[in-house]
C-alpha cells in the first residue's frame, strides 16, 4: 500500500507538470511574437488573417514607411511645441502665432496624408474584404482621432509610442 507521502507528491508533480504544460501552450503564441522581427505588426497578421507573404510583404513596407514616420511625427511634435510657445505669449492675430498654427496646421496634413498612402500600400496585401476592414480601423483610429503613431497623449515624440497601443 501507498504511503500519504508517495501520493501527495505524486499529485505535486502531476500538477507542477501539468501547469508548466498549459502555460507552455497558452503563451506559444506570445512568445513567437515577441521573438519576431517585428512584434508590434503580430497583432495585424492576426487580427486580418495574413499569411507569410501577405505578411512578409507589409513589413517590408512597414520598415520604409516607420523611418520615415518617426521624422514626421518629430516635426509634428516639434510644431506643436514652437506654437505652444508663442501662444501664450502673443496675441492669436499676430504673423507669430499665425504662422505658427499654420506650420502645424501643415504638419498635421503631411502626418495623415502619410498615414492614408502607407494604408492604402498595406490594404493592397490584404484580401479586399480585411483591407477595407484595416481601412476603416486606421481612418477611424487614426485619421479622424488626430492620433498619430509616435506621440504620445501629451503631445511629445515618442519613437515607441505605437507598441503601448495594443497593450
Amino acid at each position: 500500500m501507498m504511503s500519504k507521502g508517495l501520493v501527495v507528491l505524486g499529485v505535486v508533480v502531476l500538477s507542477i507538470v501539468t501547469y508548466f504544460t498549459i502555460h507552455s501552450v497558452i503563451t506559444v503564441e506570445a512568445r513567437a511574437a515577441l521573438s519576431s522581427d517585428h512584434p508590434e505588426l503580430i497583432w495585424l497578421k492576426r487580427e486580418y488573417s495574413l499569411n507569410d507573404d501577405q505578411f512578409t510583404k507589409i513589413q517590408e513596407l512597414h520598415n520604409v514607411h516607420d523611418v520615415k514616420c518617426r521624422e514626421i511625427c518629430r516635426e509634428l511634435s516639434e510644431s506643436r511645441k514652437q506654437l505652444e510657445e508663442v501662444i501664450v505669449g502673443e496675441p492669436l492675430e499676430s504673423e507669430v502665432v499665425q504662422g505658427a498654427l499654420a506650420a502645424w496646421r501643415e504638419q498635421q496634413v503631411v502626418s495623415q496624408n502619410s498615414i492614408l498612402k502607407h494604408m492604402e500600400e498595406v490594404s493592397r496585401y490584404m484580401e479586399p474584404g480585411q483591407g477595407a476592414r484595416y481601412r476603416s480601423n486606421v481612418y477611424r483610429n487614426l485619421i479622424l482621432s488626430g492620433r498619430t503613431p509616435h506621440i504620445d497623449s501629451n503631445g511629445d515624440y515618442n519613437s515607441e509610442f505605437i507598441l503601448h497601443l495594443k497593450r
